[in-house]
């Protein structure tokens, strides 16, 4: 019996537009098979508990819901423009910058944008593992040809990396 329900999962799986929807009691062995793809490995964000305040482990109640999957952060890096586009909430797009080279730089005096290269990745005061790796999010200072600027958009949620320059005179503001 066991079996035959694996074989009709495997066939609604295999049929289905939307394959991370149908969610089952047996979802973790099917993860691994190959009709399922790379996507399937989303990360949970549920409320339940999994162990009791004694330590006990905690029965589950439900399955997961559709709602609560989530990605892993996109890491923006130095490099060759590289983006994903996945489906956000209510199926809307959300782009994600994977790496890029190139930022568009804004001069607040002249009220100017300029598409300009980036050199390198100077500091990101997020997380200090990012400041070593040249992981690039908000806030993160970058060297470019006209000198330094600070990252003013999201790039793992916008797709697009914007900037304004950087001066002392800000930074002592």
């Amino acid at each position: 019996m066991k079996e035959r329900y694996k074989v009709d999962i495997k066939k609604q799986l295999r049929h289905s537009l939307q394959p991370h929807v149908f969610i089952s009691p047996i979802f973790h062995s099917l993860q691994k098979s190959s009709h399922l793809g790379k996507g399937c490995r989303l990360v949970w964000h549920s409320g339940i508990t999994k162990r009791k305040k004694t330590g006990g482990k905690r029965k589950s109640y439900r399955d997961k819901r559709k709602f609560e999957h989530g990605h892993h952060p996109t890491e923006t890096r130095l490099g060759e423009v590289k983006i994903n586009k996945d489906l956000g909430r209510s199926n809307i797009p959300k782009i994600r910058l994977v790496s890029t080279n190139i930022v568009n730089v804004s001069f607040p005096g002249s009220g100017k944008t300029e598409r300009l290269k980036i050199l390198s990745v100077l500091s990101n005061p997020a997380n200090i593992d990012y400041n070593r790796r040249g992981v690039i999010t908000k806030g993160t200072i970058v060297r470019t040809d006209k000198g330094l600027a600070k990252i003013t958009s999201r790039p793992g949620q916008d797709g697009i990396l914007n900037a304004v320059i950087y001066t002392e005179e800000v930074k002592n503001a």
